[in-house]
């Protein structure tokens, strides 16, 4: 089995063969992809930009997904029309290497009782 080189976190899961993905390789470069009925397509890159220890954000708001890294806007995509109301994520891999020491997940827009808070 071939080792996986970079770090896959997904988002917007609908299934197995479609979501949206934040990948980190070892060049440390970031890439948002979409992938649909298994077919990658990559939307934005940002060339060796991570470093040991940064922390990556990423903002899925309407069509609109915004990926920072160490507090810095690195990818803003505008038409990420596919999967908005999909909510399931999950780190696929931590490539070889690679390490993910904290996951935290927030709704964007709050409803119901949280929101009249």
């Amino acid at each position: 089995m071939p080792s996986v080189l970079q770090t896959e976190m997904r988002f917007r899961v609908q299934d197995a063969t479609n979501y949206w993905q934040v990948t980190v390789d070892s060049t440390g470069a970031l890439d948002l992809d979409e992938v649909v009925a298994g077919v990658v397509t990559q939307r934005a890159t940002a060339v060796g930009v991570m470093a040991n220890g940064d922390r990556i954000v990423v903002i899925a708001d309407a069509a609109v997904i915004r990926v920072y890294e160490a507090n810095t806007l690195r990818i803003t995509y505008s038409n990420a029309t596919n999967f908005q109301t999909e909510t399931d994520g999950e780190l696929e891999t931590e490539g070889t290497g690679g390490s993910v020491s904290d996951i935290i997940s927030w709704p964007r827009v709050l409803t119901g009782s949280p929101a009249a808070i």
